[in-house]
């Protein structure tokens, strides 16, 4: 068996708006059993009317299943694109199956766990991922197609769902430094530049060697992207004497915590958080939900939700 693919889940945090608004409705709405039962039953129907194909796109989605329990709504999707002619390959034997056409799509699974409490305003999505991709977006846009008959809208921001993992992340004990990449994008007459040629990017990756004071710095500047710490000086602190920070678009850490490499891009706000599954095969229902709602029970303190005794699902052991 070959496994391509790392296993996690993204968190974003989960709320609901007026049509047309920004403005948080309570999830006591729409009326008169609130917004996870709404979710629920959209959730079921989308599952009994089949896919649908988007033209414009070139993407067909489906909803497979659905299951409710306590303050969790599990969707089970299918997505993916056609309207382009392939070929299936055995990658193993190098042998040719039958064609791909253009009106075939070819689907992958995923799963999308909401997680609603039946009062306030802040809830949690939570979406399994395969290397970077999910289908968050393609649920939220079927279940926000349905949910204009009741006037509001489901959005999804990551920025406190980030910051919680990131800061979580780097208060870990064995996490390390491994390098410092410093990128330029454009060129510019008064900026000090890598090259004089007309290039599109370029990237200059500093190693760093163990055990040296460059790497307690940068160590030490992790450690200030906590909370309201200020960006860093990375030009500076790996002896960079004839460029500033300025003349970098993008300034990242990379940083390894058990053996798995993560990129911080400290330029602007806290990058996407992904949350990695141990497995091999891709995790089963009960295994997806136990991972994502450990990650919830830390998250939802820090979106200010008080836990109930009984929010926690349980799907089963499917």
């Amino acid at each position: 068996m070959i496994t391509l693919s790392t296993y996690g889940f993204r968190v974003f945090e989960l709320f609901a708006t007026p049509l047309r608004s920004f403005n948080r409705a309570s999830f006591t709405e729409p009326e008169p059993d609130g917004l996870r039962e709404i979710v629920r039953e959209l959730a079921g129907k989308r599952v009994e009317s089949g896919g649908e194909k988007n033209d414009k796109k070139g993407i067909y989605n489906r909803f497979d299943s659905t299951e409710a329990s306590n303050w969790g709504v599990l969707i089970t999707a299918s997505g993916g694109f056609y309207g382009e002619p392939a070929q299936v390959v055995d990658v193993e034997s190098g042998e040719e199956a039958r064609p791909i056409a253009v009106t075939d799509a070819v689907l992958r699974e995923s799963r999308v766990l909401m997680l609603i409490p039946p009062i306030g305003e802040s809830g949690l999505l939570i979406a399994e991922t395969r290397g970077r991709s999910h289908l968050a977006s393609s649920v939220l846009i079927q279940l926000n197609n349905d949910l204009k008959a009741h006037g509001i809208r489901l959005r999804t921001i990551t920025d406190l769902a980030d910051e919680h993992a990131w800061s979580k992340f780097l208060d870990a004990e064995e996490i390390g430094v491994r390098s410092v990449e410093l990128v330029q994008r454009s060129q510019s007459t008064d900026r000090t530049n890598f090259t004089s040629e007309n290039v599109k990017k370029s990237t200059l990756i500093i190693d760093l060697e163990d055990g040296t004071e460059t790497k307690r710095r940068i160590r030490g500047a992790l450690k200030e992207l906590r909370g309201k710490g200020q960006r860093p000086s990375l030009a500076g602190m790996v002896g960079l004497a004839h460029y500033r920070d300025e003349d970098f678009d993008e300034e990242r850490i990379i940083a390894v915590v058990d053996g798995r490499d993560r990129t911080i891009n400290i330029t602007s706000g806290w990058p996407a958080f992904t949350y990695t599954i141990d497995c091999e095969d891709r995790p089963t229902d009960q295994h997806f939900v136990e991972e994502a709602c450990e990650v919830a029970r830390t998250t939802f303190p820090a979106l200010n939700v008080d836990l109930a005794s009984d929010w926690r699902p349980n799907f089963g052991t499917s």
